[in-house]
Formats: C-alpha cells, structure tokens, sequence
C-alpha cells in the first residue's frame, strides 16, 4: 500500500508521496510514486499514484509514450496536452486502455484492478489545479473549500489535515502539516514507510520549487517526529480527567440501561463512608465500600451505606475485579446469605428412584400392549388348571 498527499493553497502546491510497495510481509521494495513531468516555463506536472505497481506503472508509460485524442484523432502526451484538464483526461483514458487490456486476465487471477492518482500542476496560460483521479477514470478537484486530496491509506493522516488544514496556509507550514500527516500514517501502517518524497510548487512560477528525498536520518524529519509526539503526550496530560465516580464499586454495577446518575446521587455516593460490612479486609482505610445507592440507613453526611444483599447485581470481572475482588467478595456474600437446605438428603436415594422409575415403565408398556394380559391361574373341571 502507499500514502501520498496534496495540499491546494493560495501560494501553491506541497506534494508528498512515501516509497515502500509490499506483496506480503517478506516481498518489501522501495518504488518512487511521484511522478513529474517538467518543461521548465511551460509546465510542471506531477502525478502520485497508488495501488497496483503494473496496474500504475503501465498507465504512467501510456501518457508518456501517448494516446490518440478522440476529438483531434492526434497522439497526445503528458508533454503536449494543453492544460492540466487535459491532463486529466488523458490519464483517464489511460487507465481505462489498461482495464480493457489486462482487466479480464486480472480477474481470471482474482487480482483486484486499482489505481489512484493525485495529479497537479500547471501548463502555460492555464490554472494551477490538484486533481483526484480513480480508477474509472473520472475526477475530482480540489477546492478552496477542500484543500488537499489523498490517496492509499489515508485515515491515519486525514485528522491532522481536517483540523489545520486551509486554502491560506503557507508553503512552509503545508509542508510541516503534510510531513505530520505522513508520520501518523507509518507510525500505524507497517505498508507505508521511508523514504518519503516532497515536492513544492509555487503559483504560476511553471517550474518546481523545491525537492528532496527524506530519509530515516533526515534531522528535520526526526526532530519533527520527536517533537510532534511529545507535544500529543503533553496534550494529551493536559487535558484534565472526567470527574466520575469510576472507583465506586455501585458505580461498577451500573448497566446500561440504567437511568444517569443525579449530581445529588453523585455527591452521595462520594460521601458514603468505608465500613466493616462493605469494605473487605485487605483494602486501604480509603478505599470504597459495596454501596447500595439509595437504600442507605440515614440520609445526609452520615448516610451509612447498606451491606450487599441478593438483589445487588455482581459485578462483571472484566469491568477490573478479579477472582479476587468485588465479584468474588460479592459472590461469597450471597452464597452465605442463602439459607441452608433442611430437606431430606435425596443422594442416598437416587438408585432406589431409578428403580423404582424403570418398574413404572415397565407396568405401562405391557398394559398397552392388547394381546398381552395379565393369567389367572384357576382350577379346571377335574382339577387342571386353565387360564382365562
């Protein structure tokens, strides 16, 4: 997979493309995806693709090589075509040449056709554009309103963008925003890595501004690396917690469907102090019994929380007590506070049960059998005896 990012700005165009292919975890390569076709006064154009390398790299050498134009029946390349609209379309038609040619083949090797392309730039006389190319072959561009476009594995790099990106950002800044973006993307993605291609493109001045290769040693990218995850922790620390009651373990019962908790709830259930009846053995002075919220002795400060019964719900281990915590505790409870069984002891009786049952049966198969009855033995004229 790959990521590449194009920013549109007033002053410009900040372009930046990572370089690692992969076909599985031990098939990994280094392949540029920032492609820029330059006649220095004339035009600066440059393509970022991704998605399947044959797929692109045979699309990249039709526009080079050239396409017959549909309305002016004349061969047209990336070097000729009039404007970045142009540009465009030829690419378009590029991708769909590919697709008629190698699509079926593809398919018969349940191999997916896919291609994307970020192209921009400017041709002499004509708009500075960045444009989102898919692998249908239609587009979109880029807008005041929507300053940057991406392609590949773009979530991870897309929040930065949202929240600082804007049409009047300078080139430095585009530059650092789109590095961010790029950094938060091979820091979660294993298929997109170093080195990673940036290009600049100042407004109408028809040739590229500037251009480099960064590599893992690169001191900007570093410190940029460094500092931007330093600044998130710090942040992040900043930020001060929820004030929840998360430590009550009444709290911890709670489902969710339960009606939300009322700040006169929320003061009480704070204000419910540790007991012997609901505080186990082992916990610090401070720690939080099993309250029953609502069904304290007393009310106010000196609430005195109720023991747990049957009725409470055990809380689930997985929400952070053990076999040893609140479940167990609370389990150990209700097992104690269950009276103790009177009734006579029915294991010695279980065999006597089965046989008794097995006569039973026996009984009403042979009653419902007609040609079987019960014989009577009685005494015959002479004294033999008949059945009847």
């Amino acid at each position: 997979m790959t990521y590449c990012v194009g920013l549109f700005l007033r002053e410009g165009l900040v372009l930046v493309s990572d370089t690692r292919t992969s076909a599985g975890v031990d098939n990994i390569a280094v392949y540029n995806k920032m492609h820029v076709f330059e006649r220095p006064g004339e035009r600066v154009i440059v393509a970022m693709t991704s998605g399947n390398l044959a797929v692109t790299q045979h699309v990249m050498s039709l526009i080079e090589d050239g396409l017959e134009d549909p309305e002016t029946h004349r061969t047209e390349t990336i070097y000729t075509v009039p404007s970045i609209l142009k540009a465009a379309q030829l690419i378009g038609a590029a991708i769909r040449q590919v697709h008629e040619y190698d699509g079926e083949a593809l398919r018969e090797q349940h191999v997916h056709f896919d291609i994307s392309v970020i192209l921009a730039g400017q041709v002499q006389g004509g708009p500075m554009k960045l444009i989102h190319i898919y692998s249908a072959g239609n587009f979109i561009q880029a807008t005041a309103d929507t300053p940057f476009m991406q392609i590949g594995e773009t979530k991870y790099g897309k929040p930065i963008l949202d929240r600082s990106a804007t049409f009047e950002t300078s080139l430095n800044d585009g530059i650092k925003l789109c590095l961010i973006s790029m950094d938060a993307t091979i820091r979660s993605n294993l298929t997109v890595g170093m080195p990673i291609d940036v290009l600049v493109y100042r407004r109408d001045s028809l040739q590229v501004s500037y251009r480099q290769r960064l590599r893992d040693q690169d001191p900007y990218y570093g410190m940029l690396r460094e500092r931007w995850g330093e600044a998130l922790r710090a942040a992040y620390r900043a930020i001060p917690s929820p004030d929840w009651p998360v430590y009550s373990a009444s709290t911890m019962r709670r489902r969710w469907d339960d009606p939300p908790l009322s700040p006169e709830e929320i003061v009480a259930m704070r204000r419910h102090p540790p007991t012997a009846e609901n505080r186990r053995a082992g916990d610090p002075p401070n720690a939080p019994g099993i309250e029953r919220r609502g069904q304290g002795q007393g009310q106010g400060q000196g609430q005195v929380p109720a023991p747990a019964t049957a009725e409470d719900r055990v809380p689930d281990p997985s929400l952070g007590a053990g076999a040893d915590g609140e479940a167990a505790d609370m389990a150990t409870g209700l097992a104690a506070a269950q009276p103790a069984y009177t009734g006579p002891d029915r294991r010695g009786s279980r065999a006597s049960d089965r046989q008794s049952g097995q006569e039973a049966r026996a009984g009403r198969e042979a009653r419902s059998r007609p040609d079987q009855r019960d014989e009577v033995q009685r005494p015959g004229p002479k004294g033999e005896p008949t059945s009847s």
